[in-house]
């Protein structure tokens, strides 16, 4: 029933209600700016997220690369491929979050055009390393160094807008609702009021309804549920309705803080755990190497807790290294462990000691600039070398001398020292002999591969004659020539450099018993030799099947052969091509291959006129206590 009111009764309605209505606009337009006030705090937080992820990504992708120059492992190079291709999505990702903002989308571009150049630079090294150039992908690694604080200063145009945000947005959204609530309560104590003076004029009816609109105000102001709607059509109705309104708005914005601190939690709660339960140790220090943080695993691997290391110097977990000088050794944590991986010696809270690998990564954290050590223990890592270092000697010393007796006893029964032998029995002997030679070769090369590993392939690099060493590798595989009926050919110039003709030998034998062994019948093999001014290159060139395109990189890889039905007839360990390799790039060269199927192949090796780093008087030395002998 709507209220029948006299003129005078009009005008005392119409004050308040004109009161009421810019009232409630005013606590609206609040309200709606502290609704756009969290959706600010909301995109900043999103922001610094991507710019979060964007900075791991690139860190992951520059220890992949660097990981895969020191090491060349697969693992590596797909670490760094995998941050390399998720790099776009979060540029996206950033510019649908700074869409509308002029300034902020130039800084994204500014930034991604930035980026970009550095994935060019990292494209350039991985080619580096793939070409076998190590040298030139570390020099070019080392000169982007310089581009880090460019980086970090683009991250920080970005980064450092969107915190402020984060700060002070919560100090906002507060003082927002401050005001909101002081200025409910002050609506609340007019509301009061004129309900108060209404009253008087109203009958019962209209004081009862007044009394639940007061009950809703002091309600809404202590965060109480509302009473029921009032139902009819009136300007009580219409306000109660809007008190009602007003309290849906104020929950929901509430919902949304809670939400947004959940999420915050549960966040941190996931970061927490996984750092909680990784199997690599973590240890977060300081500029002045003081620890301030360890998690579980670093707790497990050194026998104490975070109360018996908080504070301490970092240089007590590895006293061999710090032996030496304490600054010494922080410097080398803070300097060498970025984007390197250190080995040292650790020690136990026992006294006990024990192998690590160690990397730095340097973070800003609340407090300032940190550096987060991550710990890897090796010790299972070092047995495993030790056992198979046994098992090498044991296969030099307990295999191949037996070996290389019975092949001398072949070749005697073979010549019929003991006595003649009949056809039967020379071929066996022949097949015999064949196999003991091919064991005591794949012996020799299980052997070089060890020492390639272990970096203690030793290089006896003199002046030598390419001439000379061709012309040795032809007389050690005339005999495997002559009986597959193929012809040796030797075409070029005769080539002067510094290197081991030995090594350079065993290369080119190699090549021309592959070759032999994959030619046809009374064809040619032809080694031609090549001079200029920077490098020497020598081809082995053959009239065989050819090699299909796909493995003309795999081939040079450990074990790797060409999977073909004639291949695996004529045997072979995979190692030959793989150690001809090392041998190329330890005097500093190259080594690739030319084929395509049916048309035969050419494996080619380039050589330097000397090794890097050689050292011209020590070779003269060399040579005079050779002379001397």
């Amino acid at each position: 029933m709507r209220l029948k009111l006299s003129h005078k009764g009009l005008i005392l309605v119409a004050i308040p209600l004109i009161f009421e209505l810019g009232f409630v606009a005013t606590l609206y337009q609040m309200l709606n700016e502290t609704e756009k006030e969290v959706q600010r705090e909301a995109r900043a937080r999103a922001i610094s997220k991507e710019l979060n992820k964007l900075h791991s990504l690139m860190t992951q992708q520059a220890a992949g690369i660097s990981g895969y120059g020191l090491i060349g492992t697969f693992s590596m190079a797909k670490r760094y491929q995998h941050a390399s291709d998720l790099i776009p999505e979060v540029f996206r990702e950033l510019k649908r979050l700074v869409g509308g903002n002029a300034e902020e989308e130039k800084k994204v571009d500014d930034l991604e055009a930035f980026l970009n150049g550095a994935l060019t630079d990292f494209r350039s090294v991985k080619q580096m390393i793939d070409s076998g150039e190590q040298a030139s992908a570390r020099s070019y690694l080392n000169s982007m160094r310089s581009k880090v604080p460019m980086l970090a200063s683009k991250f920080d145009t970005l980064a450092v807008e969107e915190r402020k945000i984060e700060d002070l947005s919560p100090k906002l959204q507060a003082k927002s609702r401050e005001k909101t609530k002081q200025l409910l309560l002050a609506g609340v104590a007019l509301n009061i009021i004129i309900a108060v003076s209404l009253a008087v004029y109203f009958n019962r009816g209209t004081a009862r309804r007044l009394s639940v609109l007061m009950d809703n105000t002091y309600r809404l102001a202590s965060g109480l549920p509302l009473n029921p709607p009032l139902s009819g059509g009136d300007e009580i109705a219409h306000l109660d309705k809007v008190f009602n309104q007003m309290a849906l708005a104020l929950k929901d914005a509430a919902e949304k803080e809670r939400a947004a601190m959940e999420t915050l939690q549960q966040s941190e709660r996931r970061v927490r755990t996984i750092v909680e339960t990784m199997p690599t140790g973590l240890v977060i220090i300081n500029k002045e190497g003081l620890v301030e943080s360890i998690n579980p695993a670093t707790e497990k691997m050194f026998g104490c807790d975070i109360a018996a290391l908080s504070g301490k110097p970092v240089q007590q977990l590895f006293p061999r290294a710090a032996s030496s000088g304490m600054e010494d050794l922080l410097q080398m944590l803070l300097t060498k462990g970025k984007g390197h991986i250190l080995e040292l010696e650790a020690a136990k809270a026992d006294g006990g000691t024990f192998p690590v690998e160690l990397s730095v990564n340097e973070f800003e954290a609340l407090e300032g600039e940190r550096y987060m050590l991550v710990i890897l223990d090796i010790t299972e890592r070092r047995e495993v070398e030790r056992i198979k270092q046994e098992f090498v000697s044991m296969v030099s010393h307990e295999l191949r001398s037996p070996l290389t007796s019975v092949q001398g006893f072949l070749s005697l029964l073979s010549e019929e020292i003991y006595g003649s032998l009949n056809d039967h029995g020379k071929k066996s002997v022949s097949l015999a002999e064949r196999n003991v030679t091919r064991l005591i070769k794949l012996i020799n090369d299980l052997l070089d591969i060890d020492k390639i590993e272990a970096g203690r392939l030793r290089m006896n690099f003199k002046h030598s004659s390419m001439d000379q060493v061709v012309q040795r590798a032809f007389d050690a595989v005339h005999n495997l020539a002559h009986i597959e009926k193929i012809t040796l050919e030797k075409k070029g110039i005769s080539a002067q450099l510094i290197a081991d003709p030995d090594r350079l030998v065993q290369v080119l034998v190699n090549l021309l018993s592959n070759a032999i062994k994959y030619s046809p019948p009374k064809s040619k093999i032809t080694v031609e030799t090549k001079v200029s001014t920077t490098f020497t290159e020598v081809k082995v060139i053959d009239r065989g099947a050819g090699i299909a395109a796909k493995y003309h990189q795999s081939i040079f890889e450990r074990f790797e052969q060409v999977n073909t039905p004639e291949r695996a007839l004529k045997g072979g360990s995979g190692l030959g091509l793989a150690i001809c390799k090392a041998i190329v790039e330890q005097h500093g060269g190259q080594m690739g291959l030319e084929s395509e199927e049916g048309k035969g192949s050419t494996f080619w090796f380039k050589l330097p006129e000397s090794p890097p780093g050689y050292d011209d008087f020590a070779d003269e030395k060399d040579d005079d206590d050779d002379a001397d002998a």
